[in-house]
């Protein structure tokens, strides 16, 4: 009765954290509580549970996973750490460690994910939760963020931002994957990924071109992962097509003509005016879908792009230049090409970027091949075992954008991203992997 009670109530609040990062990401993680951001506090329970995880015995892990492949890859991640550090004589007492290393701790959410949220007695409450939170982000992204709630996060949180485009995208593709998981592939769940990717592609192409081609992929995705439904469906593909189109359109006039978007997308706060200088006085050679060899690296005509490239490459030749291939930088300071004094723009306007937008060149910046390596085996385990078990690669529904989108996006190295990823991956994807549990 009372392990009921406790799941049930953890379960309440677990959901309540996820539709909070889904209304408020950033702001909602800053949250002071007993003086620590609320983030801080998550990522220092996940860096326990992975201690935990380390010394957990395996059966324990079977009751929940067919295969713990991938679980031990997982020790091996957290174990490499302690090696980095070793390595490269960074601290274990100094925080910045902690925190620059989120990216290792945050896998862990994926437990959390699959424990709390396959709760069956709740489960039928989720729609009523989330299925109405992208309409309102929809709202509060084209000019209704109410003033109370930006009041609340301007008092009691570190700072306000107004929700990125690329947590918008996440947030869209994980109920839909919820609605999917609950109901099936039918017309209801049909209709609301309609409506909720057409409403949201203007607004993702306005404010951010990774956002929206991640949003297009899952589209694409979702669509032919369901193929079958429409095998005998053909008329209600057309019908479908046709309502993606006219939301779009209605979207789009809806945003063009009577409200001014709020710029959720901080792109322009971090390139200086300096950094568009990078593309001056380059020559494009044999230019391939707007890319080029400049400067022994890949260029680009675009220039926010050709800066996370310009960063990218950098810190590429620095590593090779320093010999700090195996085992990267570590985790005591910032990557010294964000410093670079000939490189201006690079820690943005307000001077505290230290992101180089990649969520794998930052692994491979802090932890080098070795963390490099390891994070990719991980993925590759969960995708292979999944296959394994269900007979389907569904869980690169998730997958492919997610990590589409943190490829050009610094999202991965915060907590409100990795933090919805996870526990939809762990809910959606990895429950007992079982074909009547798993399927989307």
């Amino acid at each position: 009765m009372y392990k009921k009670i406790f799941t049930n109530t953890a379960t309440s609040l677990y959901v309540g954290m996820l539709a909070m990062f889904m209304l408020s990401a950033r702001p909602f993680a800053g949250l002071y509580i007993f003086g620590f951001k609320l983030g801080e506090l998550i990522i220092g329970f996940c860096l326990i549970l992975s201690v935990i995880i380390l010394f957990v015995p395996k059966r324990i892990f079977a009751n929940y996973f067919s295969n713990t492949d991938y679980l031990n890859v997982h020790k091996a991640l957290i174990l490499s750490f302690v090696i980095i550090v070793l390595l490269t004589n960074s601290s274990f007492s100094n925080l910045y460690t902690y925190r620059s290393s989120s990216f290792i701790w945050t896998i862990c959410i994926i437990y959390l994910g699959l424990y709390f949220l396959n709760n069956k007695e709740l489960e039928k409450y989720y729609l009523f939760i989330f299925l109405p939170i992208p309409f309102i982000n929809f709202l509060f992204a084209t000019g209704f963020y109410p003033n109370i709630i930006m009041d609340f996060y301007i008092k009691f949180s570190d700072k306000f931002q107004f929700i990125k485009a690329s947590d918008l995208f996440l947030t869209v593709i994980v109920v839909n994957i919820l609605f999917f998981k609950i109901k099936g592939f039918n017309r209801n769940t049909i209709l609301y990924l309609v409506i909720t990717t057409g409403i949201y592609f203007p607004l993702m192409l306005f404010n951010s071109r990774g956002a929206f081609i991640s949003l297009a992929l899952y589209l694409l995705l979702q669509l032919y992962f369901s193929k079958s439904y429409f095998k005998n469906n053909i008329r209600n593909f057309i019908y479908m097509m046709l309502l993606l189109v006219v939301t779009s359109l209605g979207s789009t006039l809806y945003i063009g003509n009577s409200f001014e978007i709020i710029q959720v997308e901080a792109e322009p706060q971090l390139i200086s005016e300096a950094v568009e200088g990078i593309a001056k006085n380059k020559i494009p050679t044999r230019e391939v879908l707007g890319f080029y060899i400049c400067e022994n690296r890949l260029c680009s005509k675009d220039n926010t792009l050709d800066w996370r490239l310009d960063i990218w490459g950098d810190l590429v030749n620095d590593m090779n230049d320093k010999s700090l291939v195996i085992k990267g930088y570590g985790f005591n300071e910032i990557f010294p090409v964000m410093l670079d004094p000939t490189a201006p723009g690079r820690l943005g306007r307000d001077g505290l970027n230290e992101n180089v937008h990649n969520y794998f060149v930052n692994i491979y910046g802090r932890m080098g091949i070795i963390g490099l390596g390891i994070i990719c085996l991980f993925y590759f385990l969960l995708i292979r075992n999944y296959l394994v078990f269900n007979k389907s690669l569904s869980i690169l529904i998730l997958l492919i954008p997610a990590f589409f989108n943190s490829f050009f996006d610094a999202n991965m190295e915060g907590v409100q991203y990795p933090f919805l990823l996870f526990s939809f991956l762990g809910y959606a994807f990895l429950d007992n992997q079982s074909k009547e549990k798993t399927q989307v």
